[in-house]
């Protein structure tokens, strides 16, 4: 099942769409990054690619990511074992990352 979260930040307030699925013992601990774009973020299908090639040499799942509506904001929810990991995903891939939360699921 999935819910809406309402997250604000300093600029904006953006609704963003997570499953809410019971996490198992195992599983990563999840992260919310936002990242601010000087120009719209269109994405071309290489620079996926190169992100997910990254993100699978480096233990890291990239769950789901929303974009804004001007299109200057992305928020990237991740599966990763801790924040360090994330902060040097984006500095490889010159990416940015202004804001990294640690975030949990929960019930209603």
């Amino acid at each position: 099942m999935a819910r809406l979260i309402d997250l604000r930040y300093a600029r904006c307030r953006a609704k963003i769409r997570v499953d809410t699925k019971p996490r198992t013992v195992n599983s990563m601990p999840m992260f919310v990054i936002e990242r601010e774009f000087a120009e719209k973020f269109e994405p071309d299908g290489e620079t996926l690619r190169v992100v997910d090639e990254y993100n699978a040499e480096h233990d890291m799942k990239w769950l789901k990511s929303f974009l804004s509506a001007d299109k200057k904001r992305t928020y990237c929810l991740y599966e990763c074992d801790d924040i360090d990991a994330l902060r040097r995903q984006a500095a490889d891939l010159g990416l940015p990352a202004d804001a990294i939360t640690e975030v949990t699921e929960f019930a209603r």
